[in-house]
């Protein structure tokens, strides 16, 4: 570092082994990055088949019914929340139909 006139003047010089430190580092984080990318996409398509895995059961009555026009079929309410309240909807509306 040298004082000038205005401010401070800092020289810096070229170190291979500082430069093959940085391309190693470089490579170590894009090595971990790729490997957390990877485990995070299969955690989170494992966590959404578990999540929509009543709607998929419910979709496979639905088509059931549709192709047998047997209205006996029901699903079985899962999970919570919206899920498990439109399966109950949907077995409802099967009950009303096979009544009438």
């Amino acid at each position: 570092m040298l004082e000038v006139p205005g401010g401070t003047l800092t020289v810096a010089r070229y170190e291979p082994e500082a430069s093959l430190a940085l391309t190693r580092f470089r490579l170590a984080l894009s090595g971990v990055g790729a490997v957390l990318t990877l485990l995070f996409s299969l955690l989170a398509s494992r966590l959404a088949g578990v999540a929509l895995r009543p709607l998929s059961r419910l979709t496979e009555v639905a088509r059931r019914v549709a192709d047998s026009q047997d209205l006996s079929h029901r699903v079985l309410p899962e999970g919570g929340g919206e899920l498990r309240t439109l399966a109950e909807a949907f077995n409802h509306m099967l009950e009303r139909l096979q009544a009438s």
